[in-house]
């Protein structure tokens, strides 16, 4: 573990003993969880006999084909982070799979942030509002303190002067620190990306002190704007991407946390011992392979062609006020009544996601780009929406 990284770990969970399961302690590869028997049989079984995970043997109707359900899953699954980390332009060792970002985030936090029965006592995370809502409820769950730095419309970047000033007194010698930094980019709901300037800045600013957290979860929809070059400059950098998106596979929950190998060994303390399910595993393995990646940027040149189509659309309405530029697979605007709006297209079977009660968003509403169909539906709601307003 680095010097850096060992110093912002929890204290308890540096000594931690993290729970061996029955693949891991056999395990050749820790990091793949690949076992490989010897090839010294003495008893002359070329085949493995598991008796070690007290799992149900093998019966008729319990696997399906090579599948084998009645055995545990890899702890982290060997040709899923090999694909992973190709894709991505990473080390093996730099990736983590888990059970979506949302999981990643919770990860960190737990790893990363103490609590105190003295609320001022406990560390913080700094989230830049309006943004996505899972890191404050995550922190808020285990007891760490939320610090929030605001951004400000039409733009949507970061108060770098004022994450200076925090990062100027955050010791790590002291309780109640900063540890982790959230930014979101391409940032939900507002769809901006926040400038890669402003994050190496901000990174810069927190390098002695906590991790910043750059959540990609969109990021294929505007994929040269990835930070993952960040990982090998700085020892501060953690990278939270998804399938759940441009993959299409938000049902299967998988998603992955990229860093340095200090940082996932110490996630790897924390996470669950058979975070995905054999299935889970399978076909995000196979969404990773050449076709399942050329297949996710069809989809996403599509929904960014039906995005531009969108935007056109909400510009030209008389009840929209202002349409936001995306750079995600959704647009975010903000309309004269969003309650209104939000009625009528309900009333249509169209459900959109009110952004209203997000922090400098009033009246603000925004649109996922589904199916060409969907969209088309979603045109002629709004067109009719528009008419029926100006009668």
């Amino acid at each position: 573990m680095s010097d850096f990284i060992d110093a912002i770990t929890r204290p308890d969970i540096s000594v931690l003993t993290p729970y061996q399961s029955a693949q891991r302690v056999l395990a050749n590869n820790e990091t793949t969880n690949k076992i490989v028997p010897s090839a010294n049989y003495a008893s002359g079984n070329a085949k493995p006999v598991w008796l070690n995970a007290n799992e149900r043997p093998s019966i008729d109707g319990v696997n399906s084909g090579e599948q084998e359900f009645n055995r545990y899953p890899s702890f982290q699954p060997q040709q899923l982070i090999a694909n992973y980390a190709t894709y991505a332009g990473v080390g093996d060792d730099q990736v983590l799979a888990c059970r979506g970002a949302d999981e990643g985030i919770e990860l960190l936090i737990r790893a990363f942030c103490r609590t105190s029965t003295t609320p001022s006592q406990a560390d913080s995370i700094i989230i830049n509002p309006p943004t996505y809502g899972m890191y404050e409820i995550s922190a808020k769950t285990i007891g760490a303190r939320v610090i929030k730095v605001p951004t400000s419309a039409p733009e949507f970047q970061l108060n770098t002067e004022q994450l200076k000033k925090i990062a100027s007194a955050n010791k790590l010698n002291e309780e109640g620190v900063v540890k982790l930094v959230f930014i979101c980019s391409p940032n939900n709901p507002t769809g901006n990306l926040v400038s890669a300037e402003q994050i190496e800045k901000v990174v810069n600013f927190f390098k002695d002190s906590a991790l910043v957290v750059i959540d990609e979860a969109y990021i294929e929809y505007s994929s040269a704007n990835t930070q993952v070059g960040l990982i090998d400059k700085f020892d501060n950098v953690v990278i939270l991407r998804t399938l759940s998106k441009a993959f299409g596979l938000a049902g299967l929950r998988c998603g992955f946390v990229l860093s340095n190998s200090a940082v996932i060994n110490v996630l790897k303390k924390v996470i669950a011992p058979y975070p995905l399910a054999t299935p889970v595993a399978d076909i995000a393995t196979e969404s990773l392979t050449e076709s399942g990646i050329n297949n996710m940027y069809s989809e996403v040149n599509n929904a960014n062609q039906a995005k531009s189509s969108l935007f056109s659309t909400l510009f030209s309405l008389s009840f929209t006020e202002k349409v936001f530029p995306s750079k995600g697979n959704f647009i975010l605007a903000q309309v004269k009544n969003a309650p209104s709006l939000m009625a009528a297209l309900m009333s249509d079977n169209i459900f959109i996601r009110d952004q209203s009660k997000q922090y400098g968003l009033p009246n603000c509403v925004r649109f996922t780009i589904g199916s060409e169909s969907e969209m088309r539906i979603l045109t002629n709601a709004l067109i009719q929406f528009e008419k029926k307003n100006n009668d």
